[in-house]
């Protein structure tokens, strides 16, 4: 089920790449998702739910 993320990071206001390249790309998506991983643990631990 690898749909609700993609979702929920456009909804954040990602909506392109701003660089050109597989490898650029390649790397700023994963930025985008280290982001959003990110957001979920402090969340998470915010709320104080223990994330493993």
């Amino acid at each position: 089920m690898a749909e609700p993320p993609f979702g929920q990071i456009k909804n954040s206001g990602f909506r392109g790449f701003s660089v050109r390249g597989k490898e650029k790309v390649a790397g700023e998506f994963s930025l985008v998702c280290s982001a959003y991983n990110f957001k979920k643990i402090v969340k998470l631990v915010s709320n104080g739910i223990n994330p493993s």
